[in-house]
C-alpha cells in the first residue's frame, strides 16, 4: 500500500536540497541522497575515497591491505 503511493500522485513533502526532487517519505529521500546526490558518509582513512555504505568501504579497504579472501579456482 505504501509503495502504491509512489505512483498515485501522493503528497511528497520531502524535497532533496541538491536536485529538488520530491519524495513521499523521509526514508525515500535518504536513499535518494545516498545513491544519487553524493551523500557518502563513509570515508577511507588511507586514500579519502567516500562510500555510501559501510560495507562498500570495507570491501574497498582490501585494496590497501592486500587482503584477498576469495581465491581463484584455477590459479589459486
Amino acid at each position: 500500500q505504501r509503495h502504491a503511493l509512489t505512483h498515485l500522485g501522493a503528497e511528497k513533502p520531502f524535497r532533496c536540497g541538491e536536485c529538488g526532487k520530491d519524495f513521499p517519505a523521509a526514508n525515500a529521500l535518504l536513499l535518494h541522497r545516498r545513491q544519487r546526490c553524493q551523500d557518502k558518509p563513509h570515508t577511507c582513512g588511507v586514500c579519502g575515497k567516500r562510500f555510501t555504505y559501510g560495507h562498500s568501504l570495507k570491501v574497498h579497504e582490501r585494496v590497501h591491505t592486500g587482503d584477498r579472501p576469495f581465491r581463484c579456482a584455477l590459479c589459486g
